[in-house]
């Protein structure tokens, strides 16, 4: 525990009696890692965004901190452990269902809060603390991931102004294509950074077998693509050990079904 704030009993009865029963809006909440030093106080002060904030303010995001994570009391909210992931309020904004590339974005922005380091940093030292804070990423936000990045490759996907760099991967027992690799590139510029990537699997019968994919914004895993799709709609997330997959989830029908149909098109138009 670090950095505790000292709190009155005139502060813990505003809480009970202004926030006790008033629900918290969870939507577009944000992760956040503790790092040492952290206190609910300066958390509360920083989230704000607002230089000239006054106490009150401070206090109120202090309590709906509290609130969003099921504390009972300031005291309670303010026992922070260092690498402890708590919850922070997000902006009221409009659902960012009809815009499916930016809420992958967004939500890849949730991820890297937890695994990448504040401030300057050296490759070595951002590689050591994401590597140490993967496990901090609760599997909630694993989902939320992986459904977003579905909402991805299905709006990017059907966008016919977008051009992917293609190739295909084979095995040899015959040689049969087995495979096929779709890769996204910033601005659709075949040389330049690329946005994000997904890889089909077929089975014998040339069917979709599943989809390997990244979520643009984020690389979570070093090793191995960081969430799979099956066709029946199950959703897995990469263990960190070789080609292992985990399910955290799976989704109806209609939110995975047009992915994997326009898959098979582009496997079949650039392989069969």
């Amino acid at each position: 525990m670090f950095n505790s704030v000292s709190y009155s009993k005139e502060a813990q009865n505003y809480y009970e009696s202004t926030y006790a029963s008033t629900p918290i809006n969870s939507d577009n909440k944000v992760a956040r890692s503790i790092k040492k030093g952290d206190n609910l106080w300066n958390i509360a002060k920083e989230h704000l965004k607002k230089e000239d904030a006054s106490n009150a303010e401070i206090l109120d995001m202090m309590y709906k901190i509290a609130k969003l994570n099921n504390k009972s009391s300031i005291e309670a909210a303010n026992n922070l452990d260092v690498n402890e992931i708590i919850y922070l309020p997000g902006k009221n904004k409009p659902s960012s269902s009809n815009n499916p590339v930016e809420n992958a974005f967004d939500v890849s922005q949730k991820i890297n809060d937890i695994i990448v380091p504040k401030g300057d940093a050296t490759y070595n030292q951002k590689a050591l603390y994401r590597l140490q804070n993967i496990k901090n990423i609760p599997q909630d936000l694993y989902k939320e991931h992986a459904q977003a990045g579905v909402g991805y490759w299905d709006k990017t996907l059907s966008d016919k102004n977008n051009k992917f760099v293609i190739s295909k991967s084979t095995s040899y027992s015959p040689v049969i294509y087995t495979g096929l690799s779709v890769i996204k590139k910033e601005n659709n510029n075949p040389y330049g950074k690329t946005e994000g990537q997904m890889y089909i699997e077929v089975d014998k019968q040339g069917q979709v077998k599943d989809i390997c994919f990244e979520v643009p914004g984020v690389n979570i895993s070093d090793t191995s693509f960081d969430y799979q799709l099956d066709r029946d709609g199950n959703l897995y997330k990469h263990t960190g050990f070789f080609d292992r997959y985990e399910k955290i989830g799976q989704l109806p029908a209609e939110q995975y079904q047009n992915l994997i149909n326009q898959a098979q098109e582009y496997f079949d138009n650039n392989v069969k």
